[in-house]
């Protein structure tokens, strides 16, 4: 087989599996984002279906298609108490109390001995008392008897004063210290109220014959005892919250066929609980029911948008990016609005604009149309098919995509927001009054509405620099902000290349008019123009609208040197330009917009200069690609007709108009212009607004009057002269002209 047959076939056969590769991935891609479209409104079903409200009237009875579940709050709660209750109260025992209080007992008893320590008792006796424990016979009964009663009341425990008894018969004690938590009962724990009376008896008990000492012994005693238990109410209410959560749910049973609501009779607020239920219900016939419904519903949403891309916007069919790019915006706003319905919350809330926006600025507006009508009737299917949250979805979307359609700033969007507020708020007003008996609270629905369109334009103020630089997207807001000339780059190129500078902007100006004259991106093509040539900032001097005088530095090189140095401009103006950071249709239009072009002068001089003529034409050509967009060549043609007009020595209207054809048509037919989507109409239709431009540059002065006419005059033969002199020149002149723009370019 051939050499040129079999590159073709490899060629052929690498481009089809390519083709095959990318149309498996979008198939992939769309199946995945339906699975996951379903998938995320199939979880929490409560809501779906037809709603009743209390006090609605149906107009047949409704009975259950299954058996179901309607769960009992009532005797759930009451389930939930009763194991609150029989929760034993934790109280914690302070261990070292004993010690305290047998310390206190001693100091005490030191006092009365006449022994006085350094520590002073804070405890006062009565003088009657003081006088029975002067005999020292009976301080050392009473002290023992002290003792042993105090041991005895805190063996048993000692409730504080004003605590809550707990309804329980038994406690845990939970000692302070080391020791493991017991149960004691609670009536056997003393209440501070009943600690006289039991001090009372058990002096009684202890000292029955001696009624005068069992009276000291008891203010003893009284004085000196404490509440040794503390209710560890944290570690209480943890055992009951577990001790309701335990609890069992409550249900009452409806079979099937049972009737949940009777036709011509009020509906109740148990007859919604039925049927809540029943919407709610996790049985696999309504699971599969209800997966099935949205499974059919979303397939033909999915055709729908489907056939309307085919039709009318084909591009994004092909393009990966765009796709992934819908599908994430479009979920990301169903989860938001699935988040925002399981918080309880209005469905006047969901920020259904957040698409529909941010699709106008990245995409297109058309397509946010589709996608905001689309979304809308998921919201109405999200929020059981309530008409007001579906159509106020519809409208704030529309709203928002027409406000954003041709934004021009970031902070438009924030206009855009407060537009979508207006317009939810009016809305909900008119629906309010549609249906004046709503139980709703207007000023909070209002507030939803009102927040609706803030939540809407602040979080794509947020995700648009993110998704911009992440799909490659550049928009019109981006392409503006790339305008600013305080850009490095560009301040740069003014700088160091002042006449290229000056050029582009020429180039903006021919390319913008252009492609707003022929329906392309104007703005586009004009920020492409700024930049086009910023690969010329190395080499600056070696081009000849930044070299000084007659300073020609291609005067040294060799032809081959010097169309390597012209032609490398478009390789570095491709690497700065991802240095800083330019959007990918931007170096696209700088690697484009010499295309292949030939630097025709150079090779010309290396033909003339070589014997042999074996020159590679392949070395003196641009690297290209071609242009690949309507915007890149029209930056191309003004590029070329720019330099072009430079090297008119006598700009007049008909040699500008020829020399603008001349340009156009070259291009044409060296084929650069073949893969641009260019037709021959625009091509005429670019050829005059070029020429328009070129003319009204090149404006004939008028004739100035009386004493300046002398010096106009003076001028004018000073212009004689030197045609003069160029006309004796003339061969020399011509090469020069061509070679001048041959380096421009």
């Amino acid at each position: 087989m051939p050499t040129k047959m079999r590159n073709f076939w490899r060629s052929f056969v690498a481009k089809l599996g390519s083709l095959k590769r990318e149309w498996i991935l979008k198939w992939l891609s769309t199946a995945v984002f339906y699975i996951l479209l379903v998938g995320i409104m199939m979880p929490g079903m409560g809501g779906r279906g037809r709603t009743w409200k209390v006090g609605d009237i149906p107009e047949a009875d409704v009975r259950a298609p299954y058996n179901f579940l309607v769960f009992n709050k009532e005797k759930t709660e009451e389930k939930r108490r009763q194991a609150e209750e029989e929760v034993k109260p934790v109280y914690v025992l302070d261990d070292g109390l004993a010690e305290k209080l047998n310390r206190k007992i001693t100091l005490l008893f030191a006092e009365i001995g006449g022994a006085k320590e350094k520590e002073e008792s804070s405890l006062s006796l009565s003088p009657f008392s003081l006088r029975i424990l002067e005999s020292k016979k009976k301080a050392e009964k009473a002290e023992k008897t002290s003792r042993e009663i105090v041991k005895f009341l805190l063996d048993r425990g000692i409730f504080p004063e004003g605590a809550r008894f707990p309804g329980t018969e038994k406690v845990v004690i939970k000692p302070s210290g080391s020791g493991k938590e017991r149960e004691e009962d609670a009536k056997r724990i003393i209440k501070w109220d009943s600690l006289k009376d039991i001090v009372e008896r058990k002096t009684k008990e202890m000292l029955p014959g001696d009624r005068l000492l069992g009276m000291a012994v008891r203010e003893i005693v009284e004085n000196v005892i404490e509440p040794n238990l503390k209710l560890d109410e944290e570690k209480t209410n943890k055992r009951k919250e577990k001790a309701r959560n335990a609890v069992v749910l409550e249900y009452n049973r409806i079979e099937k066929g049972e009737r949940i609501l009777t036709g011509g009779v009020k509906v109740t607020a148990a007859d919604v609980k039925k049927l809540q239920a029943l919407l709610s219900s996790s049985d696999p016939r309504r699971v599969l029911s209800t997966a099935g419904g949205l499974s059919i519903l979303t397939l033909i949403f999915f055709f729908i948008v489907g056939i309307y891309l085919r039709k009318y916007q084909s591009v994004v069919l092909t393009d990966l990016h765009i796709l992934f790019l819908l599908g994430l915006i479009v979920i990301g706003v169903i989860l938001i609005a699935k988040i925002i319905i399981g918080y309880g919350l209005s469905g006047y809330l969901i920020p259904v604009a957040i698409a529909p926006m941010l699709i106008a600025i990245l995409v297109e507006p058309r397509l946010a149309v589709v996608v905001a009508v689309v979304l809308s009737i998921f919201i109405g299917v999200l929020t059981g098919y309530r008409l007001d949250y579906m159509v106020i979805a519809l409208a704030g979307g529309m709203v928002g995509l027409f406000s954003v359609a041709k934004v021009r700033k970031r902070s438009d969007l924030i206009k855009a927001g407060f537009l979508v507020s207006l317009v939810n708020v009016t809305a909900i007003l008119g629906f309010r009054l549609l249906d004046p008996l709503t139980h709703e609270p207007i000023i909070r629905e209002l507030i939803s509405g009102a927040g609706n369109g803030i939540i809407s334009a602040v979080v794509s103020l947020g995700i648009l620099p993110i998704l911009e630089p992440l799909f490659k997207i550049t928009t019109d807001i981006k392409l503006l902000e790339l305008l600013d000339i305080n850009q490095p780059i560009l301040k740069r190129v003014k700088n160091e290349a002042p006449g290229t500078y000056q050029s582009s902007l020429v180039v903006a100006n021919l390319a913008e008019s252009a492609a707003q004259d022929v329906g392309a991106n104007a703005l586009l093509a004009k920020v492409g123009s700024y930049y086009h040539d910023i690969g010329k900032i190395n080499k600056a001097s070696y081009f000849i609208e930044n070299q000084k005088l007659a300073q020609d530095k291609h005067e040294k090189l060799n032809p081959t040197m010097s169309s390597l140095i012209l032609i490398s401009h478009v390789k570095e103006g491709v690497e700065l330009a991802r240095k800083n950071k330019l959007p990918e249709v931007i170096i696209d239009i700088v690697r484009q917009h010499h295309g292949t072009t030939l630097a025709s002068f150079f090779y010309q001089q290396a033909v003339e200069e070589d014997e042999r003529q074996k020159v590679n034409k392949d070395t003196f050509r641009y690297p290209g690609p071609k242009p690949q967009t309507r915007e890149a060549a029209i930056v191309m043609l003004a590029d070329s007709v720019e330099a072009a007009s430079r090297t008119l020595s006598e700009p007049t209207p008909g040699r500008i108009k020829n020399l603008v054809k001349k340009v156009i048509n070259n291009k044409f037919i060296d084929y650069q212009l073949d893969e641009s989507n260019l037709a021959l109409s625009d091509l005429h239709q670019i050829s005059e607004t070029f020429t328009q431009i070129l003319i009204s540059m090149f404006h004939t002065r008028i004739e100035y009057p009386d004493e300046e006419l002398n010096e106009r005059g003076r001028e004018i033969g000073e212009d004689k002269k030197s045609a003069k002199k160029n006309k004796s020149r003339s061969k020399n002149n011509q090469k020069g002209r061509g070679r001048n723009a041959k380096k421009r370019r």
